[in-house]
């Protein structure tokens, strides 16, 4: 437990008494990074100089929650974001901008208005270009933030980071 949600905790109690709802928010504090899994693939897992391949970052989203969308509608929202650190230019490998899957829109439960969420199993792509000269294997690293939501609460934004391997084969 950090030390940031320890306080968030007894600022609750202080505020509305050791009642159910403050241990309910207690609970979950503590399970903030429990909304979702997330990991990172590249496909094809080899790729050959001069080809292409999609580095595919899967975010498994538990039952009854959503993760807000890239663009979740409510600036007052957190989206969902990933990043790549871009690769040096000596690896040959180059990265295209995140595809992200077609949001669902629901109700804003944060206000009024439509809000756009992703639910289950949340897959974001993003486009991979080695040079013909690329020889050897790069390593490409990252993270996504996202934060997920219930029907009535918030949990606090997690960051997953990220790291997936290039494999460059048959190059001269």
């Amino acid at each position: 437990m950090r030390r940031n949600d320890l306080l968030i905790f007894l600022v609750l109690i202080l505020v509305f008494g050791a009642t159910d709802w403050a241990t309910q928010a207690w609970a979950q504090i503590g399970q903030g990074a429990t909304f979702a899994t997330c990991t990172a693939t590249l496909d094809p897992k080899t790729v050959t100089p001069g080809g292409k391949a999609i580095v595919i970052v899967t975010v498994n989203v538990e039952k009854g929650i959503h993760i807000n969308a890239n663009q979740p509608g409510d600036e007052n929202l957190i989206p969902t974001v990933l990043q790549f650190t871009t690769p040096s230019k000596t690896s040959g490998v180059v990265l295209g901008k995140p595809i992200y899957p077609t949001p669902k829109a629901m109700p804003n439960i944060m206000g009024s208005g439509t809000m756009y969420v992703y639910e289950g199993k949340v897959q974001i792509k993003v486009p991979v270009t080695v040079s013909k000269s690329a020889k050897g294997s790069a390593r490409l690293t990252g993270k996504l933030r996202t934060q997920g939501c219930n029907e009535t609460t918030c949990f606090p934004p997690i960051t997953f980071p990220l790291e997936v391997p290039v494999t460059i084969e048959g190059g001269k």
